[in-house]
C-alpha cells in the first residue's frame, strides 16, 4: 500500500474511532489485509449513507437543538470529505483487487521486484529466507545457484520440481541396481550380509520423504550415507563386471583344458564338452563365481 493509501486508511480509522458505532472496527481495520479493508470500507460507507439519509428525514420532521445540529453538521461534513476521497480510492482498489484475483502470483512478483530495487529484506522475512537458501546453493562446489539472483516463488517451485526429479531418478536407479547385485552377492556370505542389510533399509524415496517431513525430520546425513552406499555397490559391481568380461578368454581356455574338457578326457571333443559334460552351463557358473569374487575384492577398495 502506498503512502497516500496509508494516509487515507489512517483518516478513515480515526473516523471509525470517533464514531461510537464504528469504534470497535478500528483494530480490525488496521490489522486487516487490503481485500478485508476494502470490504470494511464498503460496509461502513453503506452504513454512513443509510445514517445520513435517516438524519435528513429526522431533520425534516422537526427542528433539533442548535448545538446538536451544529455538531452533527460538522461531523457529517468531515465524513463527506472522507467519503469523497475514499470513493475514488475504493474504485481504483476494487479494480486492483479484481486483477489480483485473476493473478494470485502478482503479489509475490511485485514483492520480489520491490525487494530487488529497494532496501534489503527484513531479517526473518520470507524474502530473506529465500536469499539465504540461494546463498547456500551458490556456496556448493560446483555452485548450484547465484546468490544475487533475488529468487522468487517461481524459483522455489522449480527447485522443488528438480528435487522431485532427482529423487525419482535415484530411486529408480537404486531399484535397477538391486536386480544385478542380488545375483552377484548371493554366493559369497561376506557380500551377502552387508548387501541384505542395505536392501532392508528404506528406499531413497522413503528417505527423502522422511527428511522433508516436519514430523520425522530425519537428518540429511542419513540420505548422504544411503547414497554413498549405493555408489559403492554400483561402482564395485561395474568394475567387477568389466574385469570379468576381460577374463573370459583365459578362463574359457582353462575351463576347456580342465576336468570338464580335455583334462578329464584327452579325447574330449567340443561336442562332448557341450552335450555330455554340460560345459557351457558349468562355465557360466564358474564365471558368476569369479564375478562375485572380483566384486568382493573391488567393494573393499571403493
Amino acid at each position: 500500500m502506498s503512502a497516500g493509501q496509508e494516509q487515507v486508511a489512517e483518516v478513515l480509522a480515526d473516523a471509525i474511532a470517533q464514531c461510537e458505532a464504528f469504534a470497535p472496527l478500528r483494530e480490525r481495520f488496521m490489522g486487516a489485509d487490503e481485500p478485508q479493508r476494502y470490504r470494511i470500507i464498503a460496509s461502513m460507507l453503506t452504513r454512513l449513507a443509510d445514517d445520513r439519509d435517516e438524519g435528513r428525514k429526522d431533520h425534516s420532521s422537526g427542528p433539533p437543538a442548535a448545538a446538536s445540529v451544529g455538531a452533527d453538521d460538522h461531523e457529517l461534513q468531515r465524513l463527506r470529505t472522507v467519503n469523497d476521497e475514499l470513493r475514488q480510492e475504493i474504485g481504483r482498489l476494487e479494480q486492483k483487487l479484481e486483477e489480483l484475483r485473476r493473478d494470485r502470483t502478482a503479489p509475490s512478483a511485485g514483492a520480489t521486484a520491490a525487494s530487488g530495487k529497494g532496501s534489503p529484506p527484513a531479517p526473518g522475512s520470507a524474502q530473506a529466507l529465500l536469499e539465504d537458501l540461494w546463498s547456500r546453493l551458490a556456496a556448493t562446489d560446483p555452485p548450484l545457484g547465484v546468490a544475487a539472483e533475488n529468487p522468487d516463488i517461481r524459483a522455489v517451485e522449480r527447485l522443488v520440481d528438480a528435487f522431485i526429479e532427482w529423487v525419482r531418478f535415484g530411486n529408480d536407479f537404486d531399484q535397477s541396481v538391486r536386480v544385478f547385485l542380488d545375483r552377484y552377492t548371493k554366493q559369497v556370505p561376506t557380500l551377502k550380509r552387508p548387501w541384505e542389510a542395505y536392501v532392508r533399509g528404506p528406499t531413497l524415496s522413503e528417505v527423502a520423504a522422511e527428511i522433508v517431513s516436519p514430523e520425522t525430520a530425519r537428518p540429511v546425513s542419513f540420505l548422504k550415507t544411503r547414497l554413498r552406499m549405493l555408489l559403492m555397490w554400483t561402482v564395485a559391481a561395474m568394475a567387477a563386471a568389466d574385469s570379468t568380461l576381460h577374463s573370459i578368454e583365459p578362463e574359457l581356455r582353462a575351463h576347456l583344458l580342465g576336468p570338464v574338457g580335455l583334462g578329464g578326457d584327452p579325447k574330449c571333443t567340443i561336442k562332448n564338452y557341450i552335450e555330455e559334460n554340460d560345459g557351457p552351463d558349468r562355465f557360466m557358473e564358474h564365471m558368476l563365481a569369479l564375478l562375485s569374487q572380483k566384486l568382493l575384492e573391488t567393494f573393499g577398495k571403493v
